[in-house]
Protein backbone atom coordinates (compact mmCIF):
# COMPACT_ATOMS: atom_id res chain seq x y z
CA UNK A 1 0.00 0.00 0.00
CA UNK A 2 1.26 3.30 -0.77
CA UNK A 3 -0.03 6.96 0.48
CA UNK A 4 -1.02 8.33 -2.73
CA UNK A 5 -2.47 11.97 -1.87
CA UNK A 6 -0.21 13.31 -5.27
CA UNK A 7 -1.89 10.66 -7.37
CA UNK A 8 -5.83 11.54 -6.03
CA UNK A 9 -4.74 15.74 -6.84
CA UNK A 10 -3.38 14.31 -10.24
CA UNK A 11 -6.24 12.34 -10.90
CA UNK A 12 -8.77 14.94 -10.11
CA UNK A 13 -7.13 17.05 -12.23
CA UNK A 14 -6.21 14.89 -15.28
CA UNK A 15 -9.95 12.89 -14.63
CA UNK A 16 -11.91 15.98 -15.44
CA UNK A 17 -10.44 15.59 -19.73
CA UNK A 18 -9.74 12.36 -20.12
CA UNK A 19 -11.62 8.75 -19.07
CA UNK A 20 -9.89 6.33 -16.62
CA UNK A 21 -9.94 2.65 -16.73
CA UNK A 22 -8.95 2.13 -13.19
CA UNK A 23 -11.54 0.12 -10.98
CA UNK A 24 -12.74 1.41 -7.32
CA UNK A 25 -13.67 -0.40 -4.07
CA UNK A 26 -15.09 1.03 -1.14
CA UNK A 27 -15.65 -1.18 2.01
CA UNK A 28 -18.70 -0.82 4.92
CA UNK A 29 -17.64 -3.03 7.85
CA UNK A 30 -20.65 -3.48 10.02
CA UNK A 31 -19.79 -2.43 13.85
CA UNK A 32 -17.36 -0.18 12.38
CA UNK A 33 -18.69 2.67 11.23
CA UNK A 34 -16.05 3.42 10.50
CA UNK A 35 -12.39 4.11 11.12
CA UNK A 36 -11.32 7.05 9.26
CA UNK A 37 -8.38 7.19 6.92
CA UNK A 38 -7.02 10.42 6.35
CA UNK A 39 -5.29 8.94 2.72
CA UNK A 40 -6.68 6.83 0.10
CA UNK A 41 -4.98 3.75 -1.28
CA UNK A 42 -3.93 3.02 -4.39
CA UNK A 43 -3.27 -0.92 -4.92
CA UNK A 44 -2.46 -3.47 -7.69
CA UNK A 45 -5.36 -5.63 -8.94
CA UNK A 46 -3.54 -8.75 -7.48
CA UNK A 47 -4.13 -7.47 -3.88
CA UNK A 48 -7.39 -6.23 -4.78
CA UNK A 49 -8.23 -10.10 -5.34
CA UNK A 50 -6.78 -10.84 -2.10
CA UNK A 51 -8.72 -8.44 -0.31
CA UNK A 52 -12.35 -9.44 -1.62
CA UNK A 53 -11.08 -13.16 -1.05
CA UNK A 54 -10.42 -12.52 2.19
CA UNK A 55 -14.05 -10.26 2.49
CA UNK A 56 -15.83 -13.11 1.03
CA UNK A 57 -13.93 -15.72 3.58
CA UNK A 58 -12.17 -17.67 1.29
CA UNK A 59 -8.74 -19.34 2.07
CA UNK A 60 -8.31 -22.55 0.45
CA UNK A 61 -9.28 -21.94 -2.57
CA UNK A 62 -7.18 -18.98 -3.25
CA UNK A 63 -3.17 -18.33 -3.84
CA UNK A 64 -0.46 -15.81 -3.52
CA UNK A 65 2.71 -15.20 -4.08
CA UNK A 66 4.03 -13.21 -1.41
CA UNK A 67 2.84 -11.97 2.18
CA UNK A 68 4.72 -8.42 2.08
CA UNK A 69 4.06 -5.75 5.08
CA UNK A 70 2.68 -3.83 2.16
CA UNK A 71 -0.31 -6.82 1.89
CA UNK A 72 -1.01 -7.95 4.86
CA UNK A 73 -1.45 -4.04 6.03
CA UNK A 74 -3.83 -3.65 3.49
CA UNK A 75 -5.80 -7.56 4.28
CA UNK A 76 -6.23 -6.42 8.05
CA UNK A 77 -7.24 -2.89 6.97
CA UNK A 78 -9.80 -3.76 4.06
CA UNK A 79 -10.38 -7.38 4.51
CA UNK A 80 -13.49 -6.83 6.77
CA UNK A 81 -14.68 -9.59 9.26
CA UNK A 82 -12.84 -12.20 10.14
CA UNK A 83 -13.12 -15.55 12.93
CA UNK A 84 -11.58 -14.74 16.08
CA UNK A 85 -9.03 -17.51 17.01
CA UNK A 86 -10.94 -18.10 20.18
CA UNK A 87 -14.96 -17.88 20.36
CA UNK A 88 -17.79 -19.07 18.34
CA UNK A 89 -15.91 -18.53 14.79
CA UNK A 90 -18.18 -18.83 11.78
CA UNK A 91 -21.77 -18.20 14.25
CA UNK A 92 -20.49 -14.71 15.24
CA UNK A 93 -20.16 -13.45 10.74
CA UNK A 94 -21.96 -10.81 9.85
CA UNK A 95 -24.63 -11.39 6.57
CA UNK A 96 -22.24 -9.63 3.79
CA UNK A 97 -23.51 -7.76 0.42
CA UNK A 98 -21.05 -7.79 -2.49
CA UNK A 99 -22.09 -5.33 -5.36
CA UNK A 100 -20.37 -5.33 -8.60
CA UNK A 101 -21.29 -2.64 -10.89
CA UNK A 102 -19.01 -2.89 -14.72
CA UNK A 103 -19.00 -0.37 -17.77
CA UNK A 104 -18.02 2.61 -15.72
CA UNK A 105 -14.83 4.33 -17.83
CA UNK A 106 -15.05 7.79 -15.54
CA UNK A 107 -12.62 9.26 -13.30
CA UNK A 108 -12.55 8.97 -9.49
CA UNK A 109 -13.19 12.90 -10.23
CA UNK A 110 -16.63 12.08 -10.97
CA UNK A 111 -17.63 10.69 -7.68
CA UNK A 112 -19.14 12.45 -4.53
CA UNK A 113 -17.84 10.10 -1.91
CA UNK A 114 -13.89 9.05 -2.82
CA UNK A 115 -13.96 5.31 -2.58
CA UNK A 116 -11.34 3.51 -0.14
CA UNK A 117 -9.27 1.84 -2.74
CA UNK A 118 -8.59 2.46 -6.13
CA UNK A 119 -7.48 -0.37 -8.31
CA UNK A 120 -5.20 0.80 -10.84
CA UNK A 121 -5.07 -1.48 -14.20
CA UNK A 122 -7.70 -4.12 -13.01
CA UNK A 123 -7.25 -7.56 -14.29
CA UNK A 124 -10.05 -9.61 -16.00
CA UNK A 125 -9.48 -12.02 -12.56
CA UNK A 126 -11.27 -9.18 -10.44
CA UNK A 127 -14.56 -10.95 -11.90
CA UNK A 128 -13.23 -14.19 -11.52
CA UNK A 129 -12.73 -13.34 -7.56
CA UNK A 130 -15.91 -11.73 -7.13
CA UNK A 131 -17.87 -14.22 -8.30
CA UNK A 132 -15.99 -16.95 -6.41
CA UNK A 133 -18.59 -19.08 -3.82
CA UNK A 134 -18.22 -19.39 -0.58
CA UNK A 135 -16.83 -22.92 0.41
CA UNK A 136 -17.77 -22.31 3.93
CA UNK A 137 -20.44 -24.83 5.46
CA UNK A 138 -23.76 -23.38 6.38
CA UNK A 139 -23.56 -19.88 4.68
CA UNK A 140 -26.26 -19.64 2.34
CA UNK A 141 -25.90 -17.71 -0.57
CA UNK A 142 -27.76 -15.71 -3.05
CA UNK A 143 -27.09 -13.64 -6.55
CA UNK A 144 -29.86 -11.24 -7.24
CA UNK A 145 -29.54 -8.98 -10.38
CA UNK A 146 -31.96 -5.84 -10.40
CA UNK A 147 -34.08 -5.77 -13.81
CA UNK A 148 -33.35 -3.03 -15.76
CA UNK A 149 -29.82 -3.05 -14.39
CA UNK A 150 -27.98 -5.71 -16.42
CA UNK A 151 -24.59 -3.64 -15.62
CA UNK A 152 -25.21 -4.51 -12.21
CA UNK A 153 -25.01 -8.05 -10.03
CA UNK A 154 -25.71 -7.93 -6.11
CA UNK A 155 -24.71 -10.95 -3.68
CA UNK A 156 -25.59 -11.54 -0.69
CA UNK A 157 -24.72 -14.29 2.19
CA UNK A 158 -25.35 -14.94 5.69
CA UNK A 159 -24.51 -17.76 8.26
CA UNK A 160 -27.24 -20.24 9.24
CA UNK A 161 -26.31 -23.46 11.62
CA UNK A 162 -28.90 -25.93 10.33
CA UNK A 163 -28.54 -24.74 6.55
CA UNK A 164 -32.12 -23.83 6.20
CA UNK A 165 -31.43 -21.79 3.62
CA UNK A 166 -34.36 -19.01 2.78
CA UNK A 167 -35.58 -19.43 -0.64
CA UNK A 168 -34.26 -16.70 -3.41
CA UNK A 169 -38.22 -15.08 -3.44
CA UNK A 170 -38.27 -14.43 0.07
CA UNK A 171 -34.47 -12.96 -0.13
CA UNK A 172 -35.57 -10.47 -2.52
CA UNK A 173 -38.29 -9.20 -0.60
CA UNK A 174 -36.67 -8.98 2.41
CA UNK A 175 -36.40 -4.86 3.37
CA UNK A 176 -32.65 -4.47 3.09
CA UNK A 177 -32.90 -6.24 -0.21
CA UNK A 178 -35.18 -4.00 -1.49
CA UNK A 179 -33.16 -1.28 -0.10
CA UNK A 180 -30.21 -2.12 -2.38
CA UNK A 181 -32.05 -2.89 -5.33
CA UNK A 182 -34.28 0.39 -5.30
CA UNK A 183 -30.70 2.61 -4.52
CA UNK A 184 -28.06 1.03 -6.43
CA UNK A 185 -26.34 2.84 -8.71
CA UNK A 186 -25.53 1.73 -12.61
CA UNK A 187 -22.88 2.54 -14.51
CA UNK A 188 -24.62 5.84 -16.10
CA UNK A 189 -25.43 7.33 -12.75
CA UNK A 190 -22.92 5.99 -10.57
CA UNK A 191 -21.16 9.19 -11.04
CA UNK A 192 -22.09 12.33 -9.02
CA UNK A 193 -25.00 11.75 -6.13
CA UNK A 194 -25.06 7.91 -7.37
CA UNK A 195 -22.52 5.87 -5.32
CA UNK A 196 -23.09 8.66 -2.16
CA UNK A 197 -26.89 7.69 -1.90
CA UNK A 198 -25.81 4.08 -2.52
CA UNK A 199 -23.48 4.43 0.33
CA UNK A 200 -25.66 5.87 2.71
CA UNK A 201 -27.70 3.13 2.63
CA UNK A 202 -24.78 0.30 2.57
CA UNK A 203 -23.64 2.22 6.08
CA UNK A 204 -27.52 2.57 7.17
CA UNK A 205 -27.65 -1.32 7.27
CA UNK A 206 -24.45 -1.98 8.61
CA UNK A 207 -25.59 0.27 11.65
CA UNK A 208 -28.83 -1.84 11.87
CA UNK A 209 -28.83 -4.76 10.25
CA UNK A 210 -25.27 -5.59 10.63
CA UNK A 211 -24.85 -6.33 7.33
CA UNK A 212 -20.93 -5.88 5.88
CA UNK A 213 -20.52 -4.48 2.40
CA UNK A 214 -18.57 -5.22 -0.56
CA UNK A 215 -18.95 -2.09 -3.38
CA UNK A 216 -16.76 -2.67 -6.73
CA UNK A 217 -16.98 -0.96 -9.61
CA UNK A 218 -15.12 -1.85 -12.57
CA UNK A 219 -14.64 -0.14 -16.09
CA UNK A 220 -16.26 -1.90 -19.28
CA UNK A 221 -15.30 -5.50 -19.20
CA UNK A 222 -13.53 -5.45 -22.64
CA UNK A 223 -11.13 -2.68 -21.42
CA UNK A 224 -9.60 -5.34 -18.54
CA UNK A 225 -6.54 -6.33 -18.40
CA UNK A 226 -5.70 -9.93 -18.89
CA UNK A 227 -3.36 -12.03 -16.56
CA UNK A 228 -0.48 -13.29 -18.56
CA UNK A 229 0.31 -16.99 -18.36
CA UNK A 230 3.25 -16.54 -16.39
CA UNK A 231 1.37 -14.82 -13.39
CA UNK A 232 -1.32 -17.49 -13.56
CA UNK A 233 1.44 -19.96 -13.45
CA UNK A 234 2.94 -18.45 -10.33
CA UNK A 235 -0.40 -18.06 -8.54
CA UNK A 236 -1.11 -21.68 -8.68
CA UNK A 237 2.00 -22.80 -7.78
CA UNK A 238 2.02 -21.14 -4.63
CA UNK A 239 -1.07 -21.96 -2.60
CA UNK A 240 -2.87 -18.67 -0.61
CA UNK A 241 -3.06 -18.92 2.96
CA UNK A 242 -4.40 -15.88 4.83
CA UNK A 243 -2.10 -13.69 6.85
CA UNK A 244 -1.82 -14.64 10.78
CA UNK A 245 -3.93 -12.80 13.09
CA UNK A 246 -2.06 -10.55 14.88
CA UNK A 247 -3.19 -8.89 18.51
CA UNK A 248 -3.54 -5.31 16.46
CA UNK A 249 -5.80 -7.15 14.05
CA UNK A 250 -9.24 -4.75 13.88
CA UNK A 251 -12.23 -7.48 14.97
CA UNK A 252 -15.73 -7.29 15.57
CA UNK A 253 -16.76 -7.55 19.55
CA UNK A 254 -19.38 -9.75 19.41
CA UNK A 255 -22.67 -9.40 19.42
CA UNK A 256 -25.01 -12.06 20.74
CA UNK A 257 -28.38 -10.72 20.60
CA UNK A 258 -28.15 -9.64 17.13
CA UNK A 259 -28.74 -12.10 14.44
CA UNK A 260 -28.92 -11.15 11.11
CA UNK A 261 -30.67 -14.09 9.24
CA UNK A 262 -34.07 -13.11 11.31
CA UNK A 263 -35.96 -10.60 9.24
CA UNK A 264 -36.28 -6.80 10.91
CA UNK A 265 -40.29 -7.36 11.17
CA UNK A 266 -41.20 -11.23 12.00
CA UNK A 267 -45.12 -12.06 11.25
CA UNK A 268 -46.80 -14.11 13.99
CA UNK A 269 -48.43 -16.32 11.44
CA UNK A 270 -47.10 -18.57 8.69
CA UNK A 271 -48.86 -20.02 5.91
CA UNK A 272 -46.64 -23.28 5.98
CA UNK A 273 -44.45 -25.07 8.43
CA UNK A 274 -41.39 -24.58 6.33
CA UNK A 275 -42.05 -21.07 6.28
CA UNK A 276 -41.89 -20.85 9.75
CA UNK A 277 -38.75 -22.96 9.91
CA UNK A 278 -36.80 -20.78 7.35
CA UNK A 279 -37.87 -17.47 8.45
CA UNK A 280 -37.86 -18.02 12.07
CA UNK A 281 -34.33 -20.31 11.90
CA UNK A 282 -36.63 -23.33 13.03
CA UNK A 283 -37.68 -20.79 16.07
CA UNK A 284 -34.12 -20.02 17.06
CA UNK A 285 -34.11 -22.94 18.33
CA UNK A 286 -36.11 -22.43 21.45
CA UNK A 287 -39.52 -24.41 20.42
CA UNK A 288 -40.89 -25.62 17.66
CA UNK A 289 -43.25 -24.59 14.36
CA UNK A 290 -47.08 -25.56 15.40
CA UNK A 291 -50.26 -25.65 13.58
CA UNK A 292 -52.72 -23.56 15.22
CA UNK A 293 -56.03 -23.04 13.21
CA UNK A 294 -56.37 -23.39 9.72
CA UNK A 295 -53.11 -23.85 7.54
CA UNK A 296 -51.75 -21.46 9.79
CA UNK A 297 -48.29 -22.06 11.96
CA UNK A 298 -46.71 -20.04 14.49
CA UNK A 299 -43.56 -20.92 17.00
CA UNK A 300 -44.42 -22.36 20.12
CA UNK A 301 -41.93 -21.29 22.55
CA UNK A 302 -40.43 -23.92 25.39
CA UNK A 303 -37.96 -23.55 28.39
CA UNK A 304 -34.36 -24.03 28.11
CA UNK A 305 -32.15 -25.35 31.37
CA UNK A 306 -29.30 -23.07 32.48
CA UNK A 307 -28.04 -24.15 35.74
CA UNK A 308 -28.98 -27.29 37.75
CA UNK A 309 -28.24 -26.45 41.35
CA UNK A 310 -26.60 -28.90 43.98
CA UNK A 311 -29.76 -29.72 45.15
CA UNK A 312 -31.44 -30.87 41.87
CA UNK A 313 -33.61 -28.14 41.56
CA UNK A 314 -33.40 -26.32 37.93
CA UNK A 315 -33.06 -23.07 36.83
CA UNK A 316 -34.78 -22.05 33.67
CA UNK A 317 -35.70 -19.70 31.07
CA UNK A 318 -38.48 -19.11 29.10
CA UNK A 319 -38.60 -17.79 25.83
CA UNK A 320 -41.11 -15.68 23.79
CA UNK A 321 -41.47 -13.72 20.83
CA UNK A 322 -42.71 -14.28 17.45
CA UNK A 323 -39.32 -16.70 17.33
CA UNK A 324 -38.81 -17.18 20.58
CA UNK A 325 -35.71 -14.90 19.92
CA UNK A 326 -36.80 -13.10 23.44
CA UNK A 327 -36.56 -14.02 26.96
CA UNK A 328 -39.93 -14.01 28.92
CA UNK A 329 -39.65 -12.00 31.97
CA UNK A 330 -43.11 -12.62 32.50
CA UNK A 331 -43.33 -14.35 35.63
CA UNK A 332 -40.47 -12.41 36.71
CA UNK A 333 -42.66 -8.97 35.99
CA UNK A 334 -45.71 -10.64 37.65
CA UNK A 335 -43.96 -11.45 40.88
CA UNK A 336 -42.28 -7.93 41.41
CA UNK A 337 -45.58 -6.22 40.44
CA UNK A 338 -47.66 -8.09 43.20
CA UNK A 339 -44.64 -7.81 45.62
CA UNK A 340 -45.06 -4.20 44.64
CA UNK A 341 -48.74 -3.79 45.23
CA UNK A 342 -48.61 -5.79 48.60
CA UNK A 343 -45.92 -3.43 49.92
CA UNK A 344 -47.75 -0.45 48.96
CA UNK A 345 -51.11 -1.29 50.22
CA UNK A 346 -49.33 -2.41 54.08
CA UNK A 347 -47.92 1.06 53.88
CA UNK A 348 -50.55 3.12 52.47
CA UNK A 349 -52.63 0.84 55.36
CA UNK A 350 -50.32 1.91 57.72
CA UNK A 351 -50.18 5.66 56.99
CA UNK A 352 -54.40 5.89 56.80
CA UNK A 353 -54.21 4.15 60.16
CA UNK A 354 -52.11 6.69 62.00
CA UNK A 355 -53.87 9.69 60.52
CA UNK A 356 -57.12 8.13 61.77
CA UNK A 357 -56.07 7.53 64.92
CA UNK A 358 -54.41 11.56 65.08
CA UNK A 359 -57.39 12.68 63.76
CA UNK A 360 -60.06 11.63 66.92
CA UNK A 361 -61.02 14.08 69.69
CA UNK A 362 -59.30 14.15 72.72
CA UNK A 363 -62.10 13.22 75.87
CA UNK A 364 -63.31 17.35 77.05
CA UNK A 365 -62.13 16.26 80.75
CA UNK A 366 -59.04 14.32 81.27
CA UNK A 367 -58.68 14.21 84.53
CA UNK A 368 -62.69 13.20 85.19
CA UNK A 369 -61.42 9.58 86.71
CA UNK A 370 -58.90 11.48 88.90
CA UNK A 371 -60.04 12.21 92.71
CA UNK A 372 -58.55 15.24 94.30
CA UNK A 373 -57.07 15.17 97.94
CA UNK A 374 -59.46 15.79 101.00
CA UNK A 375 -58.82 18.45 103.70
CA UNK A 376 -57.96 16.74 106.69
CA UNK A 377 -60.38 17.25 109.93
Amino acid sequence: MKPCDLLWSCATLVGAATASHDAYLWTVDAGNIKQVYNQASAISSWTAERIIARRKGASDSQYIDTASQDVISDLNRFGGWQPPLFGAGQSERPAKVFVRISGFDGAVSDFNTLPDVWIEKPESNLLNTFDTKVDTKNVCEYTIKPRSKNSVSIQYTYFDQTKTCLPQSEIESLPAMLALIVTVPTADTAAGKGVSSFHRTLLHLAATENIESTLLILPTISKLKKSTKSELKKRIETPFELPPVTADTPFLTSNKSSNATLPKVIPQYFTSKESCDNTTNSCMGHGKCVKTHGNQYRCKCSSTVVRTNDDGTTKSVQWGGNACQKKDISSQFILFATFGVFFLTVVGGAIGMLFSMGSEKLPSVIGAGVVGPRAQR
